[in-house]
């Protein structure tokens, strides 16, 4: 049980890192998961450099 929740937990900090890099590169998009809006994007998607994390009220 320990183990698993160590591999769990090392996973998550490998996530998080992976988050928090600076640098992503500006042709990278995240798609919007509509396939209609998705496809009228010239990137497929929303370019990642563009957006911020924020929290709701």
């Amino acid at each position: 049980m320990q183990s698993e929740r160590a591999n769990v937990l090392a996973e998550l900090r490998r996530r998080i890192r992976t988050i928090e890099q600076p640098g992503v590169a500006a042709n990278e998009a995240a798609p919007l998961g509509v396939p209609q809006v998705d496809a009228a994007l010239p990137w497929g998607g929303v370019p990642r450099a563009g957006l911020e994390a924020r929290a709701l009220p």
